[in-house]
Parts: structure tokens; C-alpha cells; sequence
């Protein structure tokens, strides 16, 4: 009720306890309204009802009564936009969720940025029926629905339309940085893989802009400058490393008439030829400091396991270190435990697969300057070019194809569990109204809305169940696509003399020296009493 009440700056009193919440002296709240089903009683549209009905409803102490949505609004629209665009964000949340939803569109406050207009959400957590209260709303509890991500993008495109709509240029994102620099990546705009190659801005707030304002020190406020001022200067050493390259390419006269996306890319792929050898050094002195690790704690436990004494029945403990050597000591055994072999072993099958890309790559490239001089090669060799041209791009084409329909597949899943989740919490009535309709043949609108559930979840099952053997068929066809190019590039390179590229061998990451167990000292038998000693 306090919650209510403080984001549309009214006055309500709880019921059930009979606290007076007023806040109907607030400034910034520029409009609010209660938007419900049209399935719902009138009382669900008056917030004073609803809330107080949805406190009623939640019986255990730690029930959660409202659900909140909170979301930015564009400064670039005007105030009526504002609240039309916040009406219907609303509206799509109850078409939805099938509960009652209350909206406040605020101002932005004197103390934090001008531009920070914002609309809550506030959402009962249960469903809105015609006799009152229902179900509670399940999906957006799980993560697993993506229910939570589906709202996100629809808000984003709703703000999107609307801003269109007014003619202006902005655009919102709900993604984060890294999922739309991999979706740029792969439509070929490396130029937009490159302006997104940033690290995101933590939130201000209010307190800190304030402080800011007033010209205090506030730590958030010179973090968030940190930042800034660290994607400035990455963003500047991208623009000198490609104009480094365009020079470079002017004075050995490579110099083309070719997109700005291409050099993009060219940038972008020596960074990462320079991050995998970086990562690769890392990897050795890494290794070494585990091995030493390992070595130093093996001859730990090999003094554990000796006898102090002739007649000791217990090993001795370990001598552990004090003050700073013996915290010295513990990070580095910790160290040791949290990165393994499997994980060594894994960065280095990734550093193999990397270079065995680049073979194919620079195969490839031999292949196309070969076709670019036929005069020069015999019948074979121009066949096995064209061969292993024409097979490596089936490969990517189906390799495409088999993540395409991964993707297919992946989505699947999520509405299958959407529709069992909507199955499971639309049931069918129970009480004798409900069964004796069903009967005649006229079943009410929950029963209806029960069957519409279970069909819509049989249907999801139905598409499950093809998107998984697309898949299948897909993963089929990429790995008969790779087994022909690798034949291709053993023909090409027996053509032209060359060795073919192989998965480079992985030596052996060397073991821990074993530990043997030191040789127990026998124990001298005991001597019989003399009889006179008690």
C-alpha cells in the first residue's frame, strides 16, 4: 500500500491494518492510472480496492503483493507522449499477463538528471479474473520461461514505434553491448563491432549528481568518468590503428578502393591475432607457476606423511607458515586448485583450433590468387582449387544453416515452456457450475481459456519436436560439408606441394610427481612386567 501510494502521490489507507499512507503532497508525479482486463470486476480499475485486495489475497508472511516495472522514458518526446507511450506499455503488460497494473509517469527529480523521465510499473502479482483475484503469475518468477527478456524487447520496441512515429532519429536497445556487437558481427558491420566496443556506463544516481552538482568528490560520479574517460581512449587507439593501417597499405602501394568495413575487420582481426598470442604466453608462465605449485605442495604432504617418532601413531601435520609467507603460500595453493589442468588443457586445444583456422584461411587465400593465374597451373591444380573453394563455402553455408537452426530450435524450447507454464496455471474450474457447463456442452470462459492452454502447449511440443530434427538433419549435413572440404584440402595440397592443415598435435600437459608413501617404522613389541612391579 506504501509503495502505491508513494508513486502515484495519493492517499490510501491499508485495511487490513489501518496504516494511513499519504502522499498526495509529492511533486514530479505528472499522471497515473490503473489499467486491468476487460474480463475484470470495476472495483480493480480504483487503486485503494485493488491494493487492498492484493493484500488480502497474499496470506503468508513473506508473499510478495506487487510486482515493479520500472523503465526510461525519451526525453525527446513531450509530456503527453510521455504518459500515451507509458499507457500502452501498461496495456501490453495486462494483454499479456491477464493481471491489473498501475502506472505513474515521474518527473525528473531537482537533484538528479534533467533528462531522467521515468514510468513505474507497479503489478499485482496474481491474475485478474471476473470474480476478483486468480492465479499467480509464475512466468515472470522464471528465468528459464525468457518470459523476462520477451518483456524487455516488446518495451524496447514500443519505445521504438513511438519514436519513429514522432519522426525522430534515436533508437533504444535492450541488449546488452556484447549481444548486439555479436548480432553486427554477423550482418558484416564491422564498423558497428567497433563503436560498440566499449565498456557499459554504471548508473550515477541521484545522490552522486547531486554531490556532483555541488561540486563534492563522489566515488560513483569518478568511476563513471574512469570509464568514460577508458572508452575515449580505446576508441582513439582504434582510430590511430586504422589509419596506421591505411598508411601502411598507401606506402607498400596495397592501397584498394575497398569499404570501410573491410579495414574495420582487418583491425579487428589483428587485435585478436595479438590477444591469442598474448593469451598463449600467459598460458606457459601460468603452467609453470602451477607446476611449481603442485611440486611444492607434494613435498608438503610427502613430510606430512613421515613419523616424528619411533612409536608415533599419528603423521605429522604440516608446518604451517605465519604472517605474510604463510599467506603468501595459501593464495598460491588456491590459486593452484581453481585453475586446474582441465582448464589448461582447454585453453590450449582453443589457442590449436585457432591456428588450424588460420591455415584454412591462408589455404583458401593460395587457392583464390592461384585461380587468378591459370596460365600457370595444370588441369588438376585448377580443379583442386576450384574443389576446395567451392567445399569450404558449402561448409560455412551449412554450418550457418545447422546454428540457424539451432537458434529455431533454442526458441522452441522457450515457448514450450511459456505454454506449459500458461497450461499449468490456466486449470479448468472446479466447482459444480463449471463441471455441469462442461457437461452440456458450454463451458465458461476459465474452462475455455484452460482448453485454449493445452492446445497452444500441444502445439508448442508439436514445433519442438520439428525443430529438433531440422537441427539433427542440419548437424548431419555441416558435418558431411566438413568432411568434403578436408578431403578437398588434402587434394589441393598434394596438388601444389604443400602440407595440408591438421589439427596441430597438443603435447601432454605434464602430471604432479606422484606422492609415495613413506615407509612405516615398526613398532618394538612390548615387554612383559617383572612380577614384583604393581
Amino acid at each position: 500500500m506504501a509503495g502505491a501510494a508513494y508513486r502515484a502521490g495519493i492517499d490510501l489507507t491499508d485495511e487490513r491494518t489501518g496504516e494511513h499512507h499519504n502522499y498526495s503532497h509529492k511533486s514530479g508525479v505528472l499522471a497515473f492510472e490503473v489499467l486491468a482486463p476487460e474480463s475484470a470486476p470495476a472495483w480493480a480499475r480504483d487503486p485503494a480496492q485493488l491494493w487492498n485486495a492484493a493484500e488480502a489475497a497474499e496470506t503468508r508472511k513473506n508473499s510478495v503483493v506487487a510486482r515493479e516495472f520500472l523503465i526510461s522514458l525519451p526525453h525527446e518526446l513531450n509530456a503527453d507522449q510521455r504518459i500515451e507511450l507509458a499507457r500502452e506499455l501498461t496495456a501490453n503488460l495486462v494483454n499479456r499477463f491477464g493481471f491489473a497494473a498501475m502506472f505513474a509517469v515521474h518527473a525528473p527529480d531537482k537533484k538528479a538528471d534533467e533528462r531522467n523521465h521515468h514510468v513505474h510499473i507497479l503489478a499485482t502479482t496474481r491474475r485478474m479474473e471476473p470474480t476478483g483475484l486468480g492465479a499467480k503469475t509464475r512466468e515472470l518468477d522464471d528465468r528459464k520461461t525468457g518470459a523476462v527478456d520477451e518483456v524487455r524487447a516488446q518495451f524496447a520496441a514500443t519505445i521504438n514505434r513511438h519514436l519513429e512515429h514522432t519522426g525522430l532519429a534515436e533508437r533504444v536497445d535492450h541488449r546488452s553491448l556484447l549481444d548486439r556487437q555479436v548480432a553486427a558481427a554477423n550482418t558484416g558491420d564491422f564498423a558497428q563491432v567497433a563503436a560498440l566496443d566499449r565498456s557499459p556506463e554504471p548508473k550515477v544516481g541521484r545522490t552522486a549528481t547531486a554531490a556532483a552538482r555541488r561540486g563534492k568528490r563522489s566515488p560513483r560520479a569518478e568511476r563513471v568518468q574512469r570509464v568514460r574517460a577508458e572508452n575515449a581512449q580505446h576508441a582513439q587507439a582504434q582510430a590511430d590503428r586504422f589509419r596506421e593501417l591505411k598508411a601502411r597499405a598507401a606506402a607498400e602501394g596495397r592501397l584498394q578502393p575497398t569499404g570501410e568495413q573491410a579495414l574495420h575487420a582487418r583491425a579487428l582481426l589483428e587485435r585478436r591475432q595479438e590477444s591469442a598470442l598474448r593469451l598463449q604466453a600467459a598460458a606457459v608462465t601460468e603452467l609453470q607457476a602451477i607446476d611449481q605449485s603442485l611440486a611444492r605442495r607434494a613435498a608438503v604432504l610427502a613430510r606430512a606423511k613421515k613419523p616424528h617418532k619411533g612409536v608415533a601413531s599419528k603423521p605429522r601435520p604440516p608446518a604451517g607458515a605465519g604472517g605474510h609467507p604463510g599467506k603468501v603460500s595459501a593464495a598460491l595453493e588456491r590459486a593452484a586448485r581453481s585453475k586446474d589442468r582441465t582448464h589448461m588443457e582447454e585453453v590450449v586445444m582453443k589457442e590449436a583450433a585457432k591456428q588450424l583456422e588460420e591455415l584454412i584461411e591462408e589455404l583458401i587465400a593460395r587457392a583464390k590468387r592461384s585461380l587468378q593465374q591459370p596460365d600457370t597451373l595444370s588441369p588438376w591444380q585448377r580443379s583442386t582449387a576450384r574443389q576446395v573453394i567451392s567445399t569450404h563455402s558449402n561448409a560455412e553455408d551449412k554450418k550457418a544453416d545447422f546454428f540457424l537452426a539451432k537458434s529455431h530450435r533454442d526458441d522452441a524450447v522457450r515457448t514450450c515452456r511459456r505454454a506449459e507454464a500458461d497450461a499449468n496455471h490456466f486449470q479448468p474450474g472446479t466447482d459444480v457450475g463449471s463441471r455441469m457447463a462442461r457437461l452440456i456442452g458450454r463451458p465458461t470462459e476459465r474452462d475455455r481459456h484452460a482448453k485454449d492452454a493445452v492446445d497452444r502447449h500441444r502445439e508448442a511440443q508439436n514445433e519442438y519436436q520439428r525443430s529438433r530434427r531440422l537441427r539433427d538433419d542440419a548437424k548431419k549435413a555441416w558435418e558431411a560439408a566438413v568432411r568434403d572440404a578436408e578431403k578437398a584440402r588434402e587434394d589441393f595440397a598434394q596438388a601444389f606441394n604443400m602440407p595440408a592443415p591438421k589439427f596441430p598435435k597438443v603435447e601432454d600437459v605434464p602430471q604432479p610427481p606422484e606422492v609415495k608413501p613413506a615407509p612405516q617404522v615398526p613398532t618394538p613389541p612390548t615387554r612383559p612386567r617383572p612380577p614384583g612391579l604393581r
